[in-house]
């Protein structure tokens, strides 16, 4: 007689409890195939901030490890703003010059480029840390250092979670945007402090879970970030 976990009796044996079920009511979680409990035991493993296959501390990116990341994210979103700005600037010059506009109207018109270009910044920052780490979990910081952005339960993030993430994330820049629009240019300063204020915010929640290294913009929309390569030590 075969065995009750056997292929020919349609069951299977669940890898975290042991339990015998039948075969279509075991998935594969975190590399393991396992039943509803068993699944619910990894996930509250890996909400502790324990490595649920070899039951010790996750190994996770520290604090200082995805700042490079995001430094490097910032250097190529430099880049496309650079060319944004440049652009918009030209379009904005020249139509200064061909209407004759006057010194109240040039100044009028600077406050309106540089608030359209911050504008477009922080939604061209939004849309690029929202594509891409739905389309594959990584930006190319992330590539870079070998990051993943995944679920709390280890699924894909959904494009909601991934556009909600990228919102909160560059909440900081729009403050500077909402400053020029609704203060001038004299506003600028209170900005980028609102900004840096919100970016400590952020990454204290980094620092100060060791455990998990959840950032706030990771709480909010339910994600987390961990090593692509594989390493668990």
């Amino acid at each position: 007689m075969a065995p009750a976990d056997s292929p020919e009796m349609g069951f299977g044996t669940c890898e975290v409890t042991g339990q015998v079920v039948p075969r279509d009511a075991l998935v594969d979680f975190q590399g393991k195939r396992v039943s509803a409990e068993g699944k619910q035991i990894l996930l509250d493993r890996l909400q502790s901030g324990i490595d649920p296959i070899h039951d010790g501390p996750a190994v996770l990116p520290g604090p200082w490890r995805r700042a490079g990341c995001i430094c490097i994210d910032n250097f190529a979103l430099m880049a496309a703003g650079y060319i944004l700005g440049a652009t918009l600037g030209h379009i904005a010059a020249a139509n200064i010059v061909k209407h004759h506009e006057s010194a109240a109207q040039t100044k009028h018109l600077t406050l309106i480029l540089l608030a359209t270009i911050s504008l477009c910044g922080w939604l061209l920052n939004v849309a690029y840390f929202t594509f891409m780490p739905f389309k594959s979990g990584k930006t190319l910081g992330k590539l870079v250092g070998r990051e993943k952005i995944i679920r709390m339960d280890g699924g894909k993030m959904t494009f909601g979670q991934s556009l909600l993430r990228a919102i909160v994330f560059c909440l900081g820049s729009l403050f500077i945007t909402c400053a020029l629009f609704v203060g001038g240019l004299n506003s600028i300063a209170l900005g980028e402090l609102l900004g840096l204020a919100w970016l400590i915010l952020d990454w204290a929640f980094i620092v100060g879970d060791p455990a998990l290294r959840l950032a706030l913009h990771d709480r909010i929309a339910g994600t987390r970030v961990i090593f692509s390569d594989g390493r668990t030590r």
